[in-house]
């Protein structure tokens, strides 16, 4: 029978006949004692974890027993091949810790775990820690992602940390919903320090803040820890561009991989940041907030020789946080007086950059030529004119603004005329 089971397609189920629930221990035992007296195969490997498995929810210490008794562990290969085989639930793992340290290396170093909603917490998070123990952060990850509440929040930290170090990279990665998910309990969890949020966050921004990830409409540590920090916000700007001396002044034990790395952290960071310091809740800046952080700010950059581009981000930052206002209330007049002041128009210039990066991608039919173009550059003449006596200076800049736009809508039926000229 065994020589038939284990040349079929569905062996499984030829196992599952043999060997059920209610099934006598030593019967069981006699059937893994021939499965191991076997050549290795595939075949029989899959045999004997369905057998074992089986086994689990009946009495395996039994089993395993009666297997004691009858000395069919007599090699190492038949115990190594039979803890292999050892299911991934507490039964499973109670019998691999107890045939020694050796055998419960093996085990966990190649177990995968089944967890259920009716695995006591307790069993599954011994589970878990044994995975951490052995490196196993990305199996721990999936057995247990259905379930965020069975482990707590400091294990989902070991976890990501673990993930994000790389540890177990033949493992399956978690994908971006799922780590975008357990980030999310973790906060709601509120036992983690915003810091420690940050931390989490960081290494996996570059997918969380690409591909239109939403993050479940909550805002991100690292944007908070940007609109709060002036010092964070200029460390990512060392990360992402060189002084223009070309001098190094990152880490000099850090590797060029290294340095690439967290330049895509620093890039993807601060291109979905859109949270302008000093924001409140209902849209307004606080003004003495707003100035603090930003003369800080640049301070800083330029110490670092940094000051151009961090105009240039600040210049997005605020392209960004206007293009998802009403033009009506298109930036609050704290921001707009600060902008104004003389000192501040390098800022203010880059807010041409920002606002045409913020609109992003745009869709027309072949023949419609600029008149997208066209209504952005009344908008934004409407603003020049409604700013003219209070905020001069930027109401000069966006005079500029909306005559880039018009030299744009003047390219775009240029193309709409030469398409229907040709068109058949």
């Amino acid at each position: 029978v065994l020589k038939f089971d284990i040349s079929v397609k569905c062996l499984v189920l030829v196992a599952q006949a043999l060997v059920q629930p209610n099934t006598d221990s030593s019967a069981i035992a006699e059937w893994i004692s021939l499965v191991l007296a076997e050549v290795p195969c595939s075949a029989a490997d899959v045999f004997l974890r369905q057998v074992l498995f089986t086994s689990a929810w009946n009495n395996l210490p039994a089993v395993v027993t009666v297997l004691d008794e009858r000395r069919v562990f007599d090699t190492l290969d038949k115990r190594h091949r039979f803890v292999k085989a050892l299911p991934g639930i507490p039964s499973g793992w109670r019998v691999a810790d107890a045939m020694g340290e050796e055998l419960a290396a093996i085990y966990w170093n190649t177990v995968s775990l089944s967890i259920w909603n009716d695995t006591p917490i307790d069993e599954v998070r011994f589970g878990i820690k044994k995975l951490l123990e052995s490196k196993r952060p990305r199996s721990a990850f999936l057995a247990v992602y259905a379930l965020p509440d069975r482990i707590s929040p400091d294990q989902w930290v070991h976890l990501l940390q673990g993930i994000a170090q790389g540890d177990e990279p033949d493992g399956q990665l978690p994908t971006v919903y799922a780590i975008d998910t357990i980030l999310q309990h973790v906060e709601k969890a509120g036992s983690i320090s915003e810091d420690k949020l940050v931390q989490l966050e960081l290494p996996f921004i570059s997918a969380l803040c690409s591909g239109g990830q939403s993050g479940f409409g909550r805002t991100r540590a690292v944007h908070r820890e940007l609109s709060r920090n002036p010092e964070s916000f200029v460390q990512l700007l060392t990360w992402l561009y060189q002084r223009r001396d070309r001098a190094n002044d990152l880490d000099v034990a850090s590797t060029a991989e290294q340095q690439r790395n967290l330049a895509n952290i620093a890039f993807h960071a601060l291109q979905s940041w859109g949270i302008v310091p000093g924001c409140q809740d209902d849209g307004s800046v606080d003004r003495e907030e707003f100035v603090i952080w930003i003369e800080h700010a640049l301070l800083r950059a330029t110490e670092v020789d940094r000051r151009g581009v961090a105009e240039s981000q600040l210049g997005r930052l605020l392209g960004r946080f206007a293009r998802h206002r009403s033009w009506d209330q298109w930036l609050p007049d704290s921001v707009l007086g600060f902008l104004d002041m003389p000192e501040n128009s390098d800022l203010l210039k880059q807010l041409d950059l920002g606002v045409h990066s913020a609109r992003g991608v745009t869709r027309r039919s072949p023949f419609d030529g600029g008149a997208q173009e066209r209504a952005l550059a009344g908008e934004y003449r409407n603003l020049a004119a409604k700013y003219a006596t209070m905020y001069p200076r930027v109401s000069a800049q966006l005079i500029v603004i909306a005559e880039s736009y018009e030299h744009d809508a003047r390219r775009h039926d240029e193309e709409a005329a030469i398409d229907e000229r040709w068109h058949p």
